[in-house]
């Protein structure tokens, strides 16, 4: 049977199952699916995501690859020779480690983790459950003992018999990272094509990131590389997450992805109608806004700031369309406001700037935000 069709198959049982099995019976189950390997055939070759960012999430995460403007760099950690091997509970298929010490608290949708397990199946969560080979899209029902905070780099039937799973942390306090290297692994199907996969799941102990690298994407058959079989992305729980591909060739060689919680916003100037109609609050360093009409209704998004903080416009791929200027001189500001989808508009004029009380002055209890 082709992997589509029975990886499907796999995954509906699942679902319909009542209860949650035992890890070792989940892992009996993906056993006994498991599909012939298939002949080398054609190579799809990889689509480089055109969501090269994405998010924020309803927690805040948001992403980045290397292909998007400010993104991460791809930069290889190569532990391979220093990193500790992975030892699997039961061999090195459908299997998984637990539990790996991280080395330093890690934060992760408001939780904070010491130890990690990690699959064989090319991805990494924090409890001492078996999730399977049957990925699923995110977020979502996984059909596994796992439903709730994992990281899927590559979540698909890997065979990582064929290479290695490493494991070490690296720098410093306050500075820490703790890799994960999947080094040379296969696909279940593909094990004999020669390829093997490479990539990297890092959590960083700064700012609590996640960044995945892929030196090596394709696994070279079945003509479904690059992704192609897999999930990318991170999950809290079945209603929350963030992701980046699911079954689609969007992954390639040299590709980095970091996800990281959203910057607190924290406005540096406020801009306060006189007449009480509206208020603008900007945080110049990144351009990010709020801009509230009477109403209560909020609109966000980032701004275009010149003029070394002193005028400030949207783009025009922003619905809501904001021009306003500021005389630092005098402290007075002037906007106008328009919505395309709901036409709505508004202006402002503020003739004192030094008085107006904190951002968010307008915000009325359930107010709709945009």
């Amino acid at each position: 049977m082709k992997k589509d069709g029975w990886k499907r198959a796999a995954c509906g049982f699942l679902l319909l199952t009542i209860g949650l099995a035992s890890s070792a019976a989940h892992r009996n189950d993906d056993w006994a699916r498991k599909g012939k390997k298939a002949a080398v055939s054609e190579v799809r070759a990889a689509h480089p995501n055109p969501s090269a960012a994405g998010g924020p999430d309803a927690f805040g995460y948001r992403y980045e690859d290397s292909n998007e403007p400010g993104g991460p760099a791809f930069n290889w950690v190569d532990i391979s020779g220093t990193g500790t091997p992975v030892s699997f509970l039961d061999g090195c298929d459908d299997d998984y480690a637990f539990p790996l010490e991280i080395g330093f608290p890690f934060s992760f949708y408001g939780q904070t983790f010491t130890q990690a397990a990690v699959g064989t199946n090319g991805h990494l969560y924090f409890q001492d459950e078996y999730l399977g080979l049957g990925n699923t899209c995110i977020p979502g029902e996984t059909g596994y003992a796992v439903t709730e905070n994992f990281i899927a780099a590559y979540w698909t039937d890997l065979y990582p018999c064929t290479g290695a799973v490493y494991a070490e942390t690296l720098g410093s306090p306050g500075s820490r990272r703790f890799v994960v290297q999947f080094d040379g692994v296969d696909f279940y199907d593909c094990a004999e094509s020669g390829w093997g996969l490479s990539f990297q799941i890092i959590l960083n102990e700064a700012d609590n990131s996640i960044l995945l690298q892929y030196l090596r994407a394709g696994y070279g058959c079945m003509g479904e590389d690059y992704g192609g079989f897999a999930t990318v992305g991170i999950q809290r729980d079945p209603s929350l997450g963030l992701q980046y591909s699911c079954e689609e060739p969007v992954l390639e060689d040299n590709l980095a992805i970091l996800f990281h919680l959203e910057e607190p916003f924290t406005p540096d100037v406020t801009f306060l109608d006189d007449a009480g109609r509206s208020e603008l609050c900007v945080q110049r360093s990144n351009g990010r806004y709020q801009w509230t009409n009477r109403d209560g209704s909020v609109y966000t998004g980032t701004l275009v700031v010149a003029n070394g903080g002193t005028a400030f416009w949207t783009t025009p791929e922003d619905p809501t369309y904001i021009f306003a200027t500021y005389d630092v001189r005098r402290k007075r500001a002037r906007g106008y406001f328009t919505n395309s989808e709901d036409g709505s508009y508004n202006s402002l004029s503020d003739r004192n700037t030094t008085n107006n009380p904190p951002c968010g002055s307008l915000v009325l209890p359930g107010a709709p935000s945009r």
